[in-house]
């Protein structure tokens, strides 16, 4: 399972202990750092080299259930990207697989919304079912929330 963690400030032990706690299995944990936190997490499928599935999270996230659960819910649509919650990108699940997209320049400095714009007019792009796994702070049924 990949996991890349959009980190600003040094602030991602928290999501890397939790991973640590609720995962199974191998985990292959890849922090993205510097500036354009906002393009890189788009060019997670070019990390990947175009091989199997990875989720982005923003490190100012904290995980109270196994990822798996997460990976699990990728479904095989023919759809790229997967954010957990509509029109909101700290947390999404990539198809690498699927990558159709145009090669990634990291020092493009772009907002979100103008590569969500992009891939839905692709179509490579499938918004959020999943709210649990992105929640803006700790619930009962969170499974991955805002912590800090």
């Amino acid at each position: 399972m990949r996991v890349f963690i959009g980190a600003v400030d040094d602030n991602e032990q928290r999501l890397i202990k939790s991973i640590e706690r609720y995962c199974q299995g191998m985990i292959d944990i890849n922090i993205l750092r510097g500036g354009n936190i906002g393009a890189k997490k788009f060019a997670v499928p070019d990390f990947c080299v175009g091989e199997g599935r990875a989720v982005y999270i923003d490190s100012n996230y904290v995980l109270n259930a196994d990822l798996q659960e997460l990976f699990d819910l990728i479904p095989k649509d023919g759809i790229d990207i997967h954010p957990a919650l509509a029109y909101r990108t700290e947390v999404m699940m990539f198809d690498c697989s699927k990558k159709t997209c145009f090669t990634y320049d990291c020092n493009q400095n772009a907002p979100d919304t103008a590569f969500v714009q992009y891939y839905m007019e692709k179509k490579v792009i499938c918004f959020g079912r999943w709210p649990e796994w992105n929640r803006d702070r700790l619930t009962d049924d969170a499974k991955l929330y805002r912590g800090g």
